[in-house]
C-alpha cells in the first residue's frame, strides 16, 4: 500500500500539471511582456509554439486582440528563450523549479486525476 508520501496527484489541466509535462518535454516557461504590433502567430513562431497551445495555455481565443503590456505565459525550448536579463533570469528559475518539480515526480508515484 502507498503512503500519502509516495503519491502525487497532479490535476489535470492545473498550472502544477502543465509545469511539470512541460518540464518532462526539456522546455522552460517565460513571461512574456506583449510588445507593440504583436500577434499570436508572431509570438508562436518567436517561441516555437503552436498558436493553439499559445490560446490553451493563456486562456485565450486565437482571435484575441493583445494589448501592451499584456503577460503570456509561453513554454519554450531553451534555444528559443529570450535572452534579455530580466527574461533570463526568469527563465533560470522557472527552470531550476521544474527540475525540482521533475525530481519529486521521479522519486515518487505519479498519479494524475481530473476533476470531471
Amino acid at each position: 500500500m502507498l503512503t500519502p508520501d509516495e503519491v502525487r496527484v497532479l490535476v489535470v489541466g492545473s498550472e502544477e500539471f502543465f509545469e511539470y509535462q512541460v518540464a518532462q518535454e526539456g522546455r522552460v516557461r517565460v513571461r512574456y511582456l506583449v510588445q507593440e504590433g504583436d500577434t499570436l502567430s508572431e509570438i508562436g513562431a518567436r517561441f516555437g509554439i503552436a498558436i493553439g497551445s499559445l490560446c490553451r495555455i493563456n486562456l485565450v481565443p486565437r482571435d484575441a486582440v493583445l494589448h501592451v503590456g499584456q503577460e503570456l505565459i509561453v513554454y519554450t525550448t531553451p534555444d528559443h528563450a529570450p535572452a534579455s536579463p530580466d527574461v533570463e533570469s526568469e527563465v533560470e528559475v522557472e527552470s531550476e523549479v521544474e527540475s525540482e518539480v521533475e525530481s519529486e515526480v521521479e522519486s515518487e508515484v505519479e498519479v494524475v486525476a481530473s476533476d470531471g
